[in-house]
């Protein structure tokens, strides 16, 4: 059963500068890959609500899913300043919605160790 998810940039961190984009579309994606790196700037205005040791600050965005990329909507340089902004769309090929005693009841998969 295909699932289709988005993973977003953290709404507190916004705005923010792409600085880096580790994956493509097509590609395969794991729990815990990264995805991105993006920049808390103190260039960019709206970031003055931040206190000054979230400015300038580097982060990760990294997947909390696995499946394959169907989009990649990010390029290096571009600003991200609006919530709920679909960084990536992943479809999962089973999101294991229904588990019986740590197994998939859709797919089989034992899903314990998640």
């Amino acid at each position: 059963m295909e699932t289709t998810s988005f993973i977003e940039i953290p709404e507190q961190h916004l705005p923010v500068k792409i600085i880096s984009v580790k994956v493509e579309k097509d590609q395969q994606i794991d729990k815990n890959s990264l995805i991105c790196l993006y920049e808390i700037s103190n260039n960019i205005p709206e970031t003055s609500k931040l206190n000054s040791s979230e400015k300038n600050k580097i982060e990760e965005l990294r997947s909390n899913i696995l499946g394959k990329i169907e989009e990649v909507n990010i390029k290096v340089g571009q600003i991200i300043n609006t919530k709920n902004y679909a960084v990536i769309k992943i479809v999962e090929p089973c999101s294991h919605a229904v588990q019986w005693k740590g197994m998939c009841t859709l797919c089989g998969k034992d899903c314990s160790m998640y």
